[in-house]
């Protein structure tokens, strides 16, 4: 009795050992399809160019979808929501208030990137389930930095991104939506010539011309528009803000170079630029007496409370609309390498449109003269009579419209 019992304590052990082996085996196949399956989708989409081409057809809008669209800049912008009913000039679009950068500001101190995400997911699910009380067909982030397969941030320096994170995936998998990542640089080139007011915009639209958006805030971005798809070179072509305008000039430890575009002219380093102009300065009572005093006060109390990056656009434009000396010889200068790079371009590619956008044009008109002033000295004239440099308009979300568009085409093109 007890060898029948043994035998069959056997049998079963052996059963039992089969069929754990069998189950492994199971789970290593399946993890192999659904890895195989993962790599498919990130070949594919690594494949996947950004289209800006217009939408002839008038059919093309007929279906209604729901796109969030979430703007990064040194942190979470805004959430806003587009409901794409009619033509894309009639899209009605909303957002977020209660998250809007004056009222609730997130500043990213992960280096993976880890806890922005986090925040970005926890601020999406508020919108879906009470602001909006709806979830979207697509989620488009639209952000600074190094974009790849339209999934990932390798690396963004204004929001304190050093290695790679899939934003993609990340928030796909929190909230089952689909994701599309972007730079910020590709949405304003899609929203400024769609829904801008450039008198040239129409021309390009309709001649199939190249066209170029450099975009100047707290960082410097370019895209280069070349039949409808934006220029990547070997991956990384567009970003002017990397290119040395500077050799002997103020060293970023983010990028570990000297003097780069983006030291010499975003809001940041312009900032730091003026209040050491005016440490240089300080002992010539000349130009103490020829400061403006309003922002006289500002370099004051930037110095003694060692926030050097604290100067914002507005008072720099009006500084220099009072011809103070200091802010002069900075913008002066910030504007001369700005044209270097913009008659390189123009050389170089000769596109029909340059639009230049972002915080520092836009709030200063000034500016912007100076920058195409110094263009013209250093173009070429052939070329320069080719080309119309364009400033942008600051009334419309341009980047979110640009990003919805971006994004209801690869609705059409993915999702359906």
């Amino acid at each position: 009795m007890t060898l029948i019992f043994c035998r069959k304590r056997k049998i079963i052990d052996f059963i039992l050992f089969i069929m754990i082996k069998l189950e492994i085996y199971n789970l290593i196949i399946l993890g192999q399809i659904r890895k195989e399956d993962i790599m498919i989708v990130r070949e594919d989409r690594k494949h996947m160019e950004i289209d800006l081409s217009p939408c002839i057809d008038p059919n093309v809008f007929e279906k209604i979808k729901i796109i969030y669209v979430v703007k990064l800049e040194t942190s979470i912008s805004s959430i806003h929501r587009i409901r794409t009913t009619g033509s894309p000039l009639e899209w009605s679009y909303d957002r977020v208030t209660r998250f809007s950068s004056a009222d609730c500001i997130f500043k990213n101190q992960d280096e993976n990137g880890i806890r922005l995400l986090e925040e970005i997911v926890r601020r999406l699910q508020y919108a879906c389930d009470t602001t909006f009380k709806e979830y979207p067909d697509l989620i488009v982030v639209s952000t600074p930095g190094t974009i790849q397969k339209n999934q990932i941030i390798a690396r963004a320096s204004r929001l304190g991104i050093t290695e790679p994170i899939n934003v993609a995936d990340f928030i796909q998998n929190a909230l089952q939506t689909s994701v599309l990542v972007i730079r910020d640089t590709d949405s304003r080139a899609a929203g400024e010539i769609y829904f801008g007011e450039h008198a040239s915009a129409d021309r390009v639209i309709r001649e199939n011309l190249d066209f170029a958006v450099i975009m100047v805030e707290e960082g410097v971005g370019m895209s280069l528009v070349q039949n409808w798809r934006i220029t990547r070179g070997a991956g990384a072509a567009g970003a002017i803000g990397r290119l040395v305008v500077e050799p002997n000039g103020q060293f970023n430890r983010f990028y570990n170079q000297r003097g780069n575009l983006e030291t010499c002219i975003a809001i940041p380093w312009l900032s730091r630029s003026i209040i050491e102009e005016y440490l240089i300065q300080n002992d010539k009572q000349e130009h103490t007496d020829q400061l403006d005093k309003q922002l006289l006060q500002q370099i004051q109390g930037a110095i003694k409370k060692e926030k050097w990056e604290s100067i914002n656009m507005e008072l720099i434009d009006q500084a220099l609309k009072n011809k103070d000396p200091i802010v002069l010889t900075v913008m002066q200068r910030a504007a001369i390498y700005l044209a270097r790079i913009i008659s390189a371009i123009i050389a170089i590619n000769n596109p029909y449109l340059i639009i230049l956008t972002g915080e520092v044009v836009e709030k200063s008109e000034a500016f912007f003269d100076m920058v195409k002033r110094e263009t013209r000295k250093l173009s070429w004239g052939k070329a320069w009579e080719r080309t119309t440099i364009s400033k942008a308009a600051s009334q419309k979300e341009y980047e979110v419209l640009g990003a919805s568009y971006i994004g209801y085409k690869f609705c059409q093109e993915e999702l359906t």
